[in-house]
């Protein structure tokens, strides 16, 4: 299978999964019917010996950007666009497949980013909306497996997280190309 634009790597149950463009062979949905080939979007899996789909873009419609896929709780969570809901914090898990983990922003899209696993809880930047103007209302949320809140103090973030990182008791993201923050959790 020839990839391109591999991008977002995890490691989940001991394989690498993956983002990337690739052409791949999908089966027929009737017994004897010719396979199709399709170039397209993927979550993929390998072990080092083998490439599998976990996600086509029947199932996961990536935003141009993703990079991040993170492991956390049994699944691989990351941005996803759905029509239905926008931009929005997705998961992938063997037992349920593909979900929307929450519709943060229910006007639009939440854009989620910089997922980053922290203390024994999953945290990530997200616009919470509503867009009553046109500046974004970035904040710090965490999902502990079960449960979404907010984290931050109720403080906007500057701008989109442009990365994150978990030291100790602390989270720190780059806010911009010349500011840190820092959020105390605990």
């Amino acid at each position: 299978m020839p990839l391109s634009n591999v991008r977002g790597y995890a490691e989940l149950d001991g394989g690498l999964d993956f983002v990337a463009t690739a052409t791949a062979q999908i089966p027929p949905a009737t017994p004897g019917a010719a396979s199709t080939e399709i170039t397209d979007t993927f979550i993929l899996k390998t072990d080092g010996q083998r490439i599998d789909i976990l996600l086509d873009s029947l199932n996961f419609n990536p935003p141009a950007n993703t990079t991040d896929l993170t492991a956390f709780d049994g699944g691989i969570y990351f941005a996803s666009f759905t029509t239905a809901f926008g931009s929005e914090p997705a998961r992938y898990t063997p037992e349920n497949g593909f979900e929307i983990l929450a519709d943060i922003d229910p006007t639009g899209s939440s854009f989620p980013d910089d997922f980053t696993v922290h203390d024994g809880s999953l945290y990530f930047i997200a616009d919470r909306g509503p867009k009553e103007t046109q500046n974004f209302d970035y904040r710090l949320w965490r999902y502990d497996g079960r449960n979404l809140t907010q984290a931050d103090d109720g403080q906007p973030l500057a701008n989109l997280a442009l990365g994150a990182v978990s030291v100790g008791s602390a989270l720190y993201y780059a806010s911009s190309p010349e500011s840190v923050g820092e959020v105390r959790l605990g």
